[in-house]
C-alpha cells in the first residue's frame, strides 16, 4: 500500500529507480542462487527467447512457460525499462547512454570514486574505463586524483555536464509516464521507496554477517 505522505520522487529519482531496478536482481539472484541452479532452461528455450525480443514479440505470449518464475519476468522488465530510458535520453542527446548518465549523476553532488561508481553499477573495469574516456573526450568529466590518497582517482563533472543533468532530470521527470507505463504514478513512487528498501535490508544483513 503507498504511504499517504509520500513525497513525489524527485528527478535524480527517477533515474535512480531504473538502476535500483539492476541492483535488486542482481542482489536477488545472489540470494537465490541454489533454487535458480534446480531451473532447467534448455538450448531451445534461450534460443527461443532470443529470437522472441529480437522480433519485438510478446514473450509472454510466445513462450509463456518461460515465465512460471518471476525471476525471468523481472529481467525482462528491466531490459525493457532501460531500453525506454535510452529513448528517452536521445530525445535531447543522441550519443549519450544512460550508462555514461548514471555516472555522471554519481559525481554530480561531488567527485567520487571511480571504481565505486564501477560496483554500484555493475560495470567492469575495462568498460568503465572506455565509458569515462568517452565522456572525457567530451568535456563532461575529468579524472582528477583525491588529494587525500593519490593512488585513488576520482571523477568530477563539468560544468558542461551540469548543464546536461538538468536537462536530462527535466526529460526524465516529463517522461517517467511513459518509461514505466502503464503503471500509475502512485505504483511507481511506491517501487521507488520499495527499491531503497530492498537494497538498505540486503546490505544490513550482509554487515551483520
Amino acid at each position: 500500500m503507498v504511504c499517504a505522505n509520500l513525497a513525489q520522487p524527485s528527478d535524480k529519482q527517477t533515474l535512480t529507480a531504473c538502476a535500483h531496478m539492476s541492483i535488486i536482481h542482481k542482489v536477488y539472484n545472489y540470494g537465490m542462487t541454489n533454487y535458480l541452479q534446480g531451473i532447467m532452461y534448455t538450448v531451445h528455450d534461450c534460443a527461443t527467447m532470443t529470437s522472441v525480443m529480437r522480433r519485438q514479440k510478446n514473450p509472454l505470449e510466445v513462450a509463456p512457460g518461460m515465465f512460471r518464475n518471476y525471476v525471468l519476468l523481472y529481467r525482462v522488465v528491466t531490459d525493457i525499462i532501460t531500453e525506454r530510458l535510452a529513448k528517452e535520453l536521445k530525445r535531447y542527446d543522441p550519443t549519450l547512454t544512460p550508462r555514461q548518465y548514471w555516472i555522471m549523476i554519481a559525481a554530480e553532488a561531488q567527485p567520487f570514486n571511480q571504481a565505486t561508481i564501477a560496483d554500484v553499477l555493475d560495470i567492469n573495469h575495462n568498460q568503465m574505463v572506455r565509458e569515462v574516456d568517452k565522456l572525457e573526450r567530451r568535456g563532461l568529466i575529468r579524472r582528477i586524483r583525491n588529494p587525500k590518497n593519490r593512488r585513488e582517482t576520482l571523477l568530477q563533472v563539468t560544468p558542461k555536464a551540469q548543464r546536461l543533468i538538468a536537462k536530462g532530470n527535466a526529460r526524465l521527470q516529463e517522461s517517467r509516464a511513459r518509461i514505466f507505463h502503464p503503471a500509475p504514478v502512485r505504483d511507481i513512487d511506491h517501487n521507488i521507496e520499495l527499491a531503497g528498501a530492498i537494497i538498505n535490508d540486503q546490505y544490513k544483513r550482509s554487515r551483520k554477517r
